[in-house]
């Protein structure tokens, strides 16, 4: 059995950039590379036994396939969990690795995407992760959808977004305006991000939801990370801007005791870091920042450590 020694923060942190620098990038990594064999799980690398224990591996838009081949080396540099780009279908191909926010512009609530791979795909990668005792943490999209572009005044859904979602006008704040004010929390949560908003005060709306990652976890994921979640709405944010999609949709979750939570809460402006506090974990940017300083990855070096997370 091996036995890891405790590792001090900057030296995980550092860790996961150069294992994303060297060994584990694109389709170098899968050259040659065969599916995992069974191993005895957790215990063999040193994990810990609950995700918030350990440390998250971001797999920043790496394909199910690829991140399932590269299992024995991200339990072996001693991840605890992998965080999946989002696995909902996207408004168009990644064709330009620097096009990041191609996965962050999705069109439906359905798991599988050209980018990362397809349903099956995404059932494999969490069946082999079980083997090794590695949870897999999905970013989920539910603020948002594609933006159809062409420089329209009001951003509009893409063409492709799911006819369920786009015909029906309750699922949107409509019009779709930029945030106006970052220190009033209805403008916050009711206004756009420069994307298409979806009205997640809707009960319809938030089934939907509720399906898709109850469908997620039907095929082994373990966790969630939900992307700009300052923007969904608090039960009692004012100005009539509040709603129960939080305590619903988290609560209609399966195996909810079992599952890792947390959400994007970019601290500044109306952010109310500590409420959100009390329905998930939270990724605290500020935090993140003096860390990657402390370590020497200032913010001139263009390090983006919103790819970086301790799941303590």
């Amino acid at each position: 059995m091996k036995r890891r020694t405790t590792r001090v923060l900057s030296i995980i942190l550092f860790a996961a950039m150069m294992l994303q620098a060297l060994g584990l990038t694109a389709a170098a990594a899968t050259q040659g590379s065969t599916a995992p064999q069974q191993t005895s799980g957790a215990q063999d690398y040193g994990l810990p036994a609950k995700t918030k224990d350990g440390v998250i591996f971001h797999a920043w838009n790496w394909s199910f396939d690829n991140i399932t081949n590269n299992l024995p080396a991200i339990a072996e540099a001693g991840f605890k969990s992998i965080q999946t780009s989002p696995i909902q279908a996207s408004k168009e191909a990644l064709t330009d690795g620097s096009k990041w926010w191609v996965l962050y512009q999705p069109t439906n609530f359905q798991i599988g995407n050209t980018q990362l791979g397809s349903r099956e795909q995404f059932k494999r990668l969490c069946e082999e992760a079980e083997k090794y005792g590695i949870s897999i943490i999905v970013d989920v999209i539910a603020n948002h959808t594609g933006n159809a572009g062409g420089g329209a005044l009001e951003v509009q859904p893409a063409h492709n977004v799911d006819p369920v979602l786009k015909n029906n006008p309750n699922f949107w704040h409509s019009p779709a305006k930029h945030v106006e004010s970052w220190d009033r929390r209805w403008n916050v949560t009711q206004q756009g991000i420069g994307l298409p908003d979806l009205n997640t005060s809707n009960q319809e709306l938030q089934n939907i939801i509720i399906a898709f990652l109850n469908d997620a976890i039907s095929l082994g994921a373990d966790g969630f990370r939900f992307d700009a979640a300052k923007h969904i709405e608090l039960p009692d944010d004012p100005d009539n801007a509040g709603s129960n999609f939080w305590p619903r949709v988290l609560g209609s979750l399966t195996n909810k005791e079992n599952l890792y939570i947390y959400g994007e809460v970019l601290q500044g402006g109306a952010d109310r870091f500590n409420d959100y506090a009390t329905y998930m974990n939270l990724a605290a940017d500020k935090y993140g920042h003096n860390i990657r300083d402390a370590v020497g990855f200032s913010s001139s070096k263009n390090v983006d450590t919103a790819k970086f997370y301790s799941a303590g």
